[in-house]
């Protein structure tokens, strides 16, 4: 794997542990949409990953 490919793996991580952390601190409330950035953020990670994947196979 690259290391670009490593950090984009990375850094989904990084969100979705935060996501998580930020749930259990809040007893599992959360406003409406208070996560909706981060969620579009993973989602950009995720493509660009799938990009990559793609050109490289």
């Amino acid at each position: 794997m690259t290391r670009q490919k490593r950090e984009l793996l990375k850094q989904i991580q990084q969100i979705e542990r935060s996501i998580d952390i930020d749930t259990q601190l809040g007893f599992g409330y959360a406003p409406p949409a208070a996560f909706d950035r981060a969620y579009e953020k993973i989602y950009e990670l995720r493509e660009e990953l799938a990009h990559l994947r793609h050109r490289t196979s």
